[in-house]
């Protein structure tokens, strides 16, 4: 692209050339006076305030000069700067342009470069590089481990390959080290090592499953120490029970104590025998019970007394 380039010439800036230093003591031999002096009369006050009128008008007289040679210098300078930006607007709207033209081709050169370092590491490792049947995702896309400088374009080619093929080979040993491991939950591990790309994680990751693993266990195992203690405890505060509680229907019950027979002094004529008696002390019958062995030994012409102790 030719362009005219534009020449200025720029002519020797005449010196400003005032009275500063006459300004300059008269205000010094001014400000000293009025500082050794306080007025204390009408004519005094009045004198001063005189002054200070004038003092004003020098002030004033000296910024109008200012002014006055300030717009001198910078009228042309004004008139320079208006034709500058003139200039100035077609040429950064032709920028702009140029700008968004190059920035295009750059990224559509990166993505050329990208494309070519997917295809190779598609071809290098597929099972990673590549979306397995039934995932959305590769396992670890390219985007998890590659480096700017690849897609720069000082890099060349063949050393952002070599960059790739290096990661690539890393990955592979980071998974032999996992699985070399032989981890009780080895696919849960290598599922965060793809992830993170980090052994470290992985195996942080199969320490966590076995602790929380452990500490299930050791929860259950309370749980029954803890189901065996109650059930314990019922079954002896049931044995308490029915061993406090009187087995009236097992009970045996306490021997019949019968009185010793009398021989008899001498030998005496034949008489009808008299029909047996008995005493019956018994522990732990029901009046039901006593009723019943009554009837029973009557039915047998047995006849005698039953105690029942409670």
């Amino acid at each position: 692209m030719s362009v005219t380039e534009l020449a200025v010439t720029v002519g020797d800036v005449p010196p400003i050339v005032a009275n500063f230093e006459a300004v300059r003591e008269s205000l010094t031999a001014s400000l000293a006076t009025f500082q050794a002096w306080t007025p204390e009369t009408e004519e005094e006050y009045k004198a001063l305030k005189s002054d200070r009128a004038d003092l004003r008008k020098l002030m004033k007289g000296i910024d109008d000069q200012r002014m006055r040679v300030k717009d001198a210098y910078e009228r042309p300078l004004k008139a320079f700067e208006v034709s500058v930006k003139e200039l100035l607007g077609p040429a950064k709207e032709l920028e702009a342009r140029m700008k968004e033209e190059v920035d295009g081709y750059e990224l559509r050169w990166k993505e050329a470069r990208k494309a070519r370092l997917r295809d190779k590491y598609a071809e290098m490792a597929p099972y990673i590089a590549l979306p397995l049947p039934g995932q959305a995702a590769p396992l670890v896309p390219i985007e998890r481990f590659e480096e700017p400088r690849w897609y720069l374009r000082g890099t060349a080619e063949k050393e952002a390959e070599d960059g790739l093929v290096g990661k690539v080979n890393a990955i592979a040993a980071g998974e032999a080290a996992v699985k070399a491991m032989h981890l009780a939950h080895e696919q849960e591990a290598l599922a965060v090592y793809w992830m993170t790309l980090q052994v470290t994680a992985a195996r942080e990751r199969d320490q966590e499953l076995c602790d929380a693993e452990a500490a299930a266990k050791a929860l259950e195992e309370q749980r029954a120490r803890a189901e065996a203690e109650i059930q314990a405890r019922a079954e002896a505060e049931e044995a308490r029970r029915l061993a406090e509680t009187p087995q009236e229907a097992t009970q045996a019950p306490e021997a019949v104590q019968m009185p010793a027979p009398t021989p008899p002094a001498s030998p005496e004529p034949p008489q009808t025998p008299a029909e047996p008696t008995f005493r019956l002390e018994a522990w732990g019958l029901t009046v039901e019970q006593v009723r019943e062995m009554r009837d029973y030994l009557a039915a047998r012409s047995i006849h005698g007394r039953i105690t029942r102790e409670a």
